[in-house]
This record gives structure tokens, C-alpha cells and sequence, in this order.
């Protein structure tokens, strides 16, 4: 599949979907999971208003038997839809580069000699292995990623509206640049990755030319220049993966900054409406928590 480089990132990832249409069947029954997972792990967060108002502040002795039975539910329920996502998502995304393996080597088979020549075989190794692993990726554990932080972080959200919305809105003030610090992110690894495919190709190819003409190497003494040539592209690849990981790390590392920004926002506001009597201490430590659980969701969208 050859990419377009003037198509946008949602027309190429919708062309990446396709290869994922035979195991939609799976998709829907992992995002069901997802859901579910979502809506139990908002749901402990919510429970955070009983916890503290009840528990520790009106001292209600007949909240004591149903709070812990309603986290040890939730939990069960989480972790129940958790395994049905990450089993029928790993299904696809392995089903998805299976199929990516046999078509493209059926296309070779089919090719005339000449494009032999053209192409040497260590590349086309390359996108039988890894380049069909990155498309299963990018198609279906990209987005399992995306849907699963999505809706965690929207159902969280869900509950800070709930629990007050004035400050759930001067909190998410923090929302455009955000934004624009994932969509940086997302070009730039686009970017790399491309070229890290490259790179990975041609360290095949320079180590499949020394090896198989190893006698001619050693006639002409040729073994280091070889290992020079081989050595500067392996740098070069080093390079490349080094500059994901800084990305990522980068990334992560701002959108915690912006989420502690967040977090002091949310307290300023939050002691303001409790000063004008419109926030308990439970709705607070709700409001809190549910923050504090979102950065994660958020940090891990960076990563897409």
C-alpha cells in the first residue's frame, strides 16, 4: 500500500480500516468491553462522593456494607471487560497482519522478474515482517488506544459535569492547547516512523549485500568499508528511534505539566465554590480524582 503523502491523516487512517472490516464483528464486542470499562471506572470515581460525605462526615453506619460491595463489583465488572477488549482487539490486530502477510506475499508471487531487480529482496522481506506489523498496529491497536483512553476519559469527564460543571469548564480551559500539543505529536511521529521503515530496509539490504558476497569482500579487503557503510545506516536508525522516544517522552512530559495546571485550576475554583456553599468536601475529592485519572488517558493519546 503505497501512502499518499498530500492525504490527510484521517483519509490514511480510513484507508488503514479497511484491512480491519472482516473482523468488525470482533471490534464491536471489544468496543461493548471498552464501554463497560469506562463506565465502571467513572463509576468508583463517582462513588468518592459517598465515600468521603457519608463515611467520614455524616458517619452513615449503613453505607458500610454497600460501598465496599460496589467497589469489589465495579472492579470485577472492570476487569471482566477489560479481558474481553484486550483478547478480541489482540485477535484483530494478529488476524489483520496475518491476512496484510499472505496478500502481500501472493502480490510478489504474481509480479514479473524484472521487478525483482528493482527491489531487492531483504526490502520486501521487510514488509512481509515489520512494515504488516506497523499497519496491524496503526489499524487496530491505534485504535483500541484511541477509543479505550476516549471513552475512559470522556465517562470521567461525564462525572466532573455531574459533580459540578462551573468548575468542570474553567478546568477544560486546558483543552486547546492540548490539542494542538497532540496534534504536533501525531505529525511528527508520522513522520519518523516513515522514515524509520526506510532505514530498517536498508540495514537489511547492506547486511544481505556483505553477507552474500562475503568472498569478493574478503578478496578485495573490502571488510571494512562494508562495516563502515553498515555502521553509519545502523546510526542512522539509532537516531531515528531515538527521536520517538524523545518525542514521547516530551510529549508526556507536557501534557503533565499542562494537567498540574489543570489540577491547580481546579482547586482555585473548586474553594470557590465551596466558600459560596455550591461544593462538599466528597464532590471535591471527586472532582480531584476524576482529573487526576484523566492525565493518564491523555498522556497515552500523545503516544498514538
Amino acid at each position: 500500500m503505497t501512502a499518499d503523502p498530500n492525504a490527510s491523516p484521517w483519509q490514511t487512517y480510513r484507508r488503514l480500516l479497511r484491512f480491519a472490516l472482516p473482523y468488525r464483528n470482533l471490534l464491536w464486542l471489544a468496543g461493548i468491553g471498552m464501554l463497560i470499562e469506562a463506565v465502571a471506572g467513572a463509576g468508583f470515581t463517582k462513588l468518592m462522593d459517598p465515600i468521603i460525605n457519608q463515611t467520614f462526615i455524616a458517619k452513615n453506619s449503613s453505607v458500610a456494607v454497600w460501598l465496599p460491595a460496589a467497589i469489589v463489583g465495579l472492579f470485577v465488572l472492570r476487569g471482566i471487560a477489560g479481558y474481553v477488549t484486550d483478547y478480541y482487539m489482540a485477535k484483530s490486530g494478529r488476524g489483520v497482519a496475518r491476512d496484510l502477510r499472505v496478500q502481500v506475499l501472493g502480490k510478489y508471487l504474481r509480479l514479473p522478474g524484472s521487478r525483482f531487480d528493482t527491489e531487492p529482496v531483504p526490502s520486501m522481506l521487510v514488509r512481509l515482517g515489520s512494515d504488516s506489523d506497523q499497519v496491524a498496529q496503526a489499524s487496530v491497536d491505534a485504535m483500541k488506544v484511541m477509543v479505550q483512553q476516549s471513552t475512559q476519559a470522556l465517562a470521567l469527564l461525564g462525572v466532573m459535569l455531574w459533580t459540578s460543571w462551573q468548575v468542570t469548564v474553567a478546568v477544560f480551559l486546558m483543552a486547546p492547547p492540548l490539542a494542538w500539543v497532540m496534534d504536533k505529536v501525531g505529525r511528527r511521529y508520522r513522520r519518523i516512523s516513515h522514515r524509520i521503515q526506510e532505514s530498517g530496509a536498508q540495514l537489511l539490504l547492506a547486511a544481505d549485500q556483505a553477507l552474500s558476497n562475503q568472498q569478493e569482500v574478503k578478496v578485495y579487503g573490502a571488510q571494512k568499508s562494508e562495516l563502515d557503510r553498515y555502521g553509519a545506516i545502523a546510526d542512522h536508525y539509532l537516531k531515528l528511534s531515538l527521536k520517538v522516544e524523545s518525542t514521547r517522552s516530551i510529549a508526556s512530559g507536557m501534557v503533565q505539566l499542562m494537567g498540574s495546571v489543570g489540577l491547580a485550576l481546579l482547586l482555585f475554583v473548586a474553594g470557590r465554590e465551596a466558600f459560596a456553599g455550591r461544593l462538599d468536601a466528597g464532590g471535591f475529592v471527586t472532582l480531584m480524582v476524576s482529573m487526576m485519572a484523566i492525565i493518564p488517558n491523555l498522556r497515552q493519546l500523545t503516544n498514538v
